[in-house]
């Protein structure tokens, strides 16, 4: 057999197999639970990109990864102190 998934009214996965996802009223995933581990994501909505971006992690409400911001090519990681590049 296969992993059975469900999704919602705006076709968002809200679970599969032993997940489950919630989205925020922008469609924005915050949490994620899995065998029984929370992870929750603080999302920025108003950044430079325009674009939604996760910020930090937490996982059973502790912080996990704190993530930096993207600006153009360059996402600034804050957690790893790593920048990386995805484009010329």
């Amino acid at each position: 057999g296969g992993v059975s998934s469900g999704y919602d009214f705006e076709n968002h996965m809200t679970n599969s197999g032993n997940a489950t996802i919630t989205y925020d009223g922008d469609g924005n995933k915050v949490s994620e639970t899995v065998g029984g581990v929370t992870t929750k994501y603080l999302v920025d909505t108003l950044n430079p990109t325009g674009l939604p971006q996760v910020v930090d992690e937490t996982v059973n409400g502790t912080v996990s990864r704190t993530l930096g911001q993207t600006y153009g090519n360059c996402s600034v990681n804050a957690g790893d102190n790593r920048v990386l590049y995805s484009g010329g």
